[in-house]
């Protein structure tokens, strides 16, 4: 799923009353009405990852991919694809190359 990560307080819920869980150690948040997942929470970097379906069209422009070390096929694209996390989120920014 296309995620936008931002600063924790910089994306906000405006209308409505969203519902969590937490898998792990991060909540994950929904809405109550449709399920829709709206964005997690990374409590220990204290970012917000908000579904990148959600943004207005035009709005979600990918910068890189994270977490390749996982990936089961590579993503044929010119972006970033960093093992782990890019250096500005707390990763390495060691890459993989496919």
């Amino acid at each position: 799923m296309p995620e936008s990560v931002y600063p924790a307080d910089a994306a906000i819920v405006v209308r409505g009353e969203p519902a969590a869980f937490i898998l792990k150690r991060n909540p994950r948040v929904f809405c109550r009405d449709c399920g829709t997942r709206a964005f997690i929470d990374v409590l220990a970097l204290r970012l917000r990852g908000v579904n990148g379906y959600l943004l207005p069209p035009g709005r979600f422009e990918p910068q890189f991919h994270m977490n390749c070390q996982f990936a089961v096929r590579p993503v044929a694209d010119s972006l970033p694809h960093f093992k782990s996390r890019p250096a500005r989120f707390g990763g390495s920014d060691e890459t993989v190359d496919w």
